[in-house]
């Protein structure tokens, strides 16, 4: 029996739209790429992504640049990536913030749904924090910083460096699982060195690696250590976990992601070419300047992760009720 032309005509175009994703997968990428860091240039989540953009660019063969847009606790960098075309040129570098606090936070307020307008492509790491205190701190250790705040309530002050950062949910997290109550105290630039180094703050806590040389020197006094693991830079430090507080784990993570809809293939692309940096040599090394816990994995591992991250930090978010700056 003879076939219509128009049957074969139609057969034909379908055979081509079915085509098309893979095609533009396996062309992809044809020019440079974007990785937003929505936050400035020199701290750690931009020379992570300036790292990852060069292992990206030598291995696709194209450009990868690395572009700041700041403002909004990380929503206008990671929004703009949100409504970028899910075509693969427009990537995020990731932190907690702007990929799962600020919607715990804003809720409807925050600009865009990361949830459903971000697709998860990998987890690079975590960073702990470390809590610290003064020399003339009369708390020497962390059971004393306990004992203390539980007798006067709320009469103890921690530094953190600004509302909702993962430092300060992290001091929200200690202060729920000790049943203690410090007064908080956000600072917008920096962690704070001087007034822990003063004594004014009671106790202080940010990512390791901005205290560590202080410690080192033997002008902080190091309690303990927020993430599941000792910190590489600080190996003599237990974790609280250690110390008592089972379970306790808070970090700062990196997680590369793109606009939802972006297809399979480029997204499997990328996981697969960060997967492999994190256990090069050169990949080793950048996780250990910063002090980051490799965790890499698959997309859906990467989705599982910050699923995991939305159920620990909604009831402390809650509870600790406070408003972005």
């Amino acid at each position: 029996m003879r076939v219509p032309n128009s049957i074969c005509t139609l057969a034909y175009v379908a055979s081509i739209l079915l085509a098309l994703p893979s095609a533009h997968a396996e062309t992809w990428p044809t020019r440079p790429i974007t990785l937003i860091c929505p936050f400035g240039a020199g701290g750690a989540p931009d020379i992570i992504a300036r790292f990852v953009a060069q292992e990206l660019g030598d291995k696709l063969g194209q450009n990868v640049i690395v572009e700041n847009r700041t403002g909004a606790s990380g929503n206008i960098g990671a929004g703009a990536v949100a409504k970028s075309p899910p075509d693969g040129y427009t990537l995020l570098l990731g932190t907690p913030g702007p990929v799962v606090i600020n919607k715990l936070i804003e809720g409807a307020k925050q600009p865009f749904n990361p949830d459903t307008e971000l697709t998860p492509i990998i987890v690079i790491g975590g960073s702990a924090s470390i809590m610290v205190t003064s020399p003339k701190s009369s708390a020497t250790t962390l059971q004393e910083l306990i004992a203390e705040a539980k007798a006067k309530p709320s009469g103890l002050n921690a530094g953190v460096p600004g509302l909702g950062t993962s430092s300060h949910l992290a001091m929200e997290l200690f202060m729920r699982l000790t049943g203690t109550k410090f007064t908080m105290v956000p600072y917008r630039s920096a962690p704070p060195l001087a007034d822990l180094l003063s004594g004014q703050i009671d106790t202080g806590i940010s990512p390791t690696i901005a205290y560590i040389s202080l410690i080192n020197d033997g002008q902080l006094r190091p309690l303990a250590i927020t993430g599941a693991e000792r910190s590489a830079l600080a190996p003599n430090v237990p974790t609280l976990d250690e110390l008592g507080l089972k379970g306790y784990s808070a970090t700062t993570w990196y997680v590369i992601m793109a606009a939802a809809g972006t297809p399979a293939a480029i997204v499997d692309r990328i996981n697969e070419i960060v997967n492999a940096y994190l256990k090069a040599e050169n990949g080793q090394k950048m996780l250990k300047q910063f002090d980051v816990a490799a965790v890499g994995g698959t997309p859906k591992a990467a989705e599982d992760y910050l699923a995991g991250e939305v159920d620990k930090w909604r009831p402390i978010v809650k509870a600790a009720n406070f408003k972005l700056q």
